[in-house]
């Protein structure tokens, strides 16, 4: 693990724009923190900041890094049996997956990135305090819509783009890969600019606004915008794992901050 290959680090199959920045923010962070969480609604691009940092400075750490997913987890005693996988730790009998854990990480120096936390955050959060507490060379970065709640864990707010130039610059990227043709230019800069506001930057939000240019014109993109994320989610919870991580994101910041 000490080499730059990061287990289980999902691969995109896009690029990455944009937030250099932020990047050298957040490696200046884990410098000094050895809890870093980035919090965020869903879709402001937390998972795929954490996967750039972490592809940049896994190489720093001796053990390298180890990213574990825990959007698929539907139960907390999955949590350390997830991890130990991760790690690619067999099944020991007689010894929970917890203690698995302690043991292997030992006194290695190992970037832990635990991502989409917010679902089992209670759980996660305990693990984490275990082995942050009992491997004194381990960091951890996790995402979540919201903070674990540690001692010592630095919260890091995910912004949204800016939407001067990253934002235009992502739309137009993601425009090319559905309308290989498509092209900012004078005639729909403004139009373009005023989807990009009417979304706030968001990324995700974005990249589905960006794929209805299949079928629509910027123009009438824009139109379909009057009720914000309605012509991106589709009003059906039938609709796109990605469409459906927008909705969520909607309802949930609807329900955390009513009104």
């Amino acid at each position: 693990m000490g080499d730059s290959t990061v287990p289980h680090l999902p691969v995109p199959l896009t690029s990455f724009i944009g937030r250099q920045g932020q990047i050298d923010e957040l490696r200046s962070l884990l410098a000094v923190s050895r809890l870093l969480t980035l919090s965020g609604a869903g879709g402001s691009g937390k998972t795929r900041l954490a996967i750039e940092v972490t592809r940049q400075i896994a190489p720093l750490f001796t053990a390298g890094a180890c990213y574990v997913d825990c959007a698929p987890l539907a139960h907390p005693d999955l949590v350390a049996v997830a991890f130990a996988q991760a790690l690619g730790l067999p099944d020991q009998p007689g010894r929970s997956a917890a203690d698995s854990l302690l043991n292997f990480i030992g006194d290695r120096q190992l970037l832990l990135v635990c991502d989409n936390c917010e679902h089992l955050l209670h759980p996660i959060a305990s693990l984490i305090d275990v082995l942050l507490t009992g491997c004194r060379n381990v960091t951890v970065m996790t995402t979540s819509r919201e903070p674990l709640g540690l001692a010592g864990e630095t919260t890091w707010r995910v912004p949204s783009l800016s939407l001067d130039d990253e934002a235009l610059t992502l739309f137009t990227d993601r425009a090319r890969l559905v309308l290989p043709t498509f092209t900012l230019t004078d005639a729909n800069r403004a139009t373009i600019a005023e989807i990009c506001r009417r979304l706030d930057g968001m990324p995700l939000a974005l990249e589905l606004a960006a794929a209805r240019l299949r079928a629509m014109s910027p123009t009438e993109i824009l139109e379909g915008l009057q009720h914000r994320f309605a012509l991106l989610t589709g009003g059906a919870r039938t609709a796109v794992p990605r469409q459906q991580t927008l909705r969520a994101s909607v309802d949930w910041s609807h329900a955390a901050h009513p009104g």
